[in-house]
């Protein structure tokens, strides 16, 4: 039947597929999947959706669906545990008049002759909406706690927005647009009085060229034949302040990043990634750089600072783990010069998915920048960096850069 059932990706990992016999998806999992089953009813509506905190044995939670059985319309949802989801309610022309929480907080809504949103009302202290609509049907009113009104052109483009009551209240905003229909001009007016102006301009092929304001303004360049930006200059009144160079590879992806005032390098990031586009290195200016992992579903696992020399910058290591799902399970986070004594964080979570409890460190890393000559030192209460009644803590140095680790608050 033609159905893909493998992936092989580029760094060697594999996603698999699998099918009932009516060609509908029943399972999936693999690398940087997270791995689900679904369920289906005789009329091929999804009824079911089962995930797993460990797969494929551990932690099974599934959610379910609920249709009228007439209609088949969605009347409900039921998460795990036979927890209520929210349950929904219709109008004989099939539209969506109710939304029901299970905490009890119930939504209306009703509709113009035409099928369009009118009116929503909440039950709790939530303040309700109402819509306008012109001729054709589109909108060109709201009101809640804030009243706005719209002006569109033939073309369904906003032109005019304003805001008659609420914080907002006396702010319009007004758009032109070119033949291309594309923005030319903005201006933002307090009471009828302009208070921003911006201006924009684009090339043949319709990426931008410029914009800016009567003082500021950015001009792009971009690469031969692509949409990428290839840079960015900055003036002030006509004078060019700074340049952003992007550099990329062969896949389009940012290889380097840079900022120059004149010939003066004032920032730089280069990027590297690995295989499956992810990315796995950034080099500061100085030469120091962050080093990121990633577990098979392609969560951030740990994210590191290093040193120019390769040693670890203090009070700059993470980690993190995941379960199945995607919940948050433990982190460690901090560190010394050497990249130990981390703080260690759990987190629980419940079959919803909710986090329900999580036990934080009592200790905490000072970190600052000071002269490279002095001397600094953290005043640390009773901890382990102190005796019991407490002293000062001398801190790591590189530079100047400081941190210790492990003060409590």
């Amino acid at each position: 039947m033609s159905r893909l059932f493998k992936t092989v990706l580029p760094d060697g990992g594999i996603v698999t597929n699998d099918f009932y016999a009516t060609g509908q998806p029943r399972t999936i999992s693999g690398a940087r999947t997270y791995p689900s089953a679904s369920g289906f009813d005789s009329q091929r509506r999804q009824n079911g959706l089962t995930n797993w905190t460990a797969f494929p044995t551990t932690g099974s939670t599934a959610t379910a669906w609920n249709y009228d059985q007439f209609r088949g319309f969605l009347t409900g949802k039921t998460y795990p545990g036979g927890a209520a989801g929210p349950a929904y309610g219709y109008t004989v022309a099939g539209r969506l008049s109710s939304r029901t929480w299970a905490r009890g907080t119930n939504t209306t809504y009703s509709w113009t002759t035409a099928g369009d949103l009118r009116a929503t009302i909440y039950s709790d202290s939530s303040p309700g909406l109402t819509n306008g609509f012109d001729r054709r049907g589109r909108q060109i009113s709201s009101a809640s706690s804030s009243s706005i009104s719209s002006v569109l052109d033939d073309a369904g483009d906003l032109l005019l927005e304003s805001y008659t009551t609420g914080p907002l209240a006396g702010l319009s905003i007004s758009n032109s647009l070119d033949s291309l229909l594309r923005r030319t001009n903005l201006v933002i007016n307090q009471s009828g009085n302009p208070i921003i102006q911006q201006s924009s301009s684009f090339d043949a092929a319709s990426r931008l060229k410029t914009t800016g304001d009567s003082t500021n303004t950015a001009a792009y360049s971009y690469l031969a034949n692509s949409p990428l930006i290839s840079q960015i200059f900055y003036t002030n009144n006509g004078s060019l302040r700074m340049v952003q160079t992007r550099q990329y590879d062969n896949l389009n992806r940012l290889t380097n990043l840079t900022w120059t005032v004149g010939s003066t390098l004032i920032a730089s990031f280069s990027y590297q990634y690995n295989s499956a586009n992810q990315r796995t290195k950034v080099t500061w200016a100085d030469g120091s750089y962050w080093l990121f992992g990633y577990d098979s579903l392609g969560q951030v696992t740990s994210a590191k600072h290093y040193w120019i020399d390769g040693t670890p910058v203090a009070g700059q290591q993470f980690e993190h783990s995941f379960d199945n799902i995607g919940n948050r399970l433990t982190t460690r986070s901090g560190g010394d010069q050497w990249g130990s004594s981390l703080r260690f964080a759990a987190y629980t979570n419940n079959n919803l998915n909710q986090l329900t409890s999580r036990n934080v460190p009592p200790y905490l890393e000072v970190l600052g920048s000071a002269n490279s000559n002095a001397t600094v030192t953290i005043w640390s209460p009773a901890g382990p960096l102190s005796t019991p009644a407490g002293n000062y803590a001398k801190t790591a140095r590189h530079g100047e850069y400081f941190c210790v680790a492990g003060v409590k608050p």
